[in-house]
């Protein structure tokens, strides 16, 4: 794909859906015209396509990349390694606490399996894998600016920043993420009102985005 090197399962729709959309013309995220970027987290970075894609565009700024699910992760660092990409990457998962969490895979989608009914039954007779997990503040404490936050977590976004502290979002100068509806319109609009605490955020369909206030 055109100079990126994105090696792919020729039997995953999810993962050509994805490099098609992240490497062709739109600018999903708005990401592409930073150029005082110096710190890029991805939460929930899969195979790694958006987390290329960023560390190619921003050579000198450091991204680190989140991906729980095994197989995933191996082609997140292939990717990442074929790229020669300046990339942190971390075989964990954000989620609300610290400590462990059942996740499920599908096509290389990744699912939380929980009593909060975040995917369905039918996704969690899946593959399951128990995996560690880390809170947001956790991830992001390293760093006193995270130029660019992306999070694309099939459901778990909920939990992310329901934990996350005011402080932590703060942080934050541009967050990006993709909305999963699965929880229902007090959720979505419970997160809608937590993200806007901190940020503008601005809703196209799935995608939502925004700067810091």
């Amino acid at each position: 794909m055109d100079d990126y090197h994105i090696a792919m399962r020729s039997w995953s729709n999810s993962d050509k859906l994805v490099c098609d959309e992240l490497l062709g013309d739109v600018d999903t995220y708005g990401v592409w015209d930073r150029p005082d970027t110096t710190v890029v987290v991805d939460i929930g970075a899969n195979i790694g396509a958006f987390t290329v894609l960023i560390a190619r565009h921003y050579p000198a700024a450091l991204t680190v990349a989140y991906e729980p699910e095994d197989d995933n992760y191996a082609l997140l660092l292939e990717n990442l390694a074929a790229n020669a990409c300046n990339a942190s990457p971390h075989n964990i998962a954000i989620y609300d606490s610290t400590g462990t969490v059942t996740i499920s895979a599908r096509e290389g989608l990744t699912h939380v399996c929980d009593d909060a009914g975040i995917c369905d039954s039918s996704m969690c007779q899946q593959r399951r894998q128990v995996v560690p997990c880390i809170t947001l503040d956790q991830a992001l404490q390293p760093y006193p600016v995270v130029d660019i936050l992306k999070v694309d977590t099939e459901g778990a976004e909920f939990a992310i920043f329901n934990a996350a502290s005011v402080e932590t979002m703060r942080r934050v100068r541009y967050l990006c993420m993709e909305f999963h509806d699965c929880c229902g319109d007090a959720a979505r609009i419970a997160l809608w009102n937590k993200v806007n605490e901190t940020h503008d955020m601005v809703s196209n369909d799935d995608i939502w985005k925004g700067e810091r206030r």
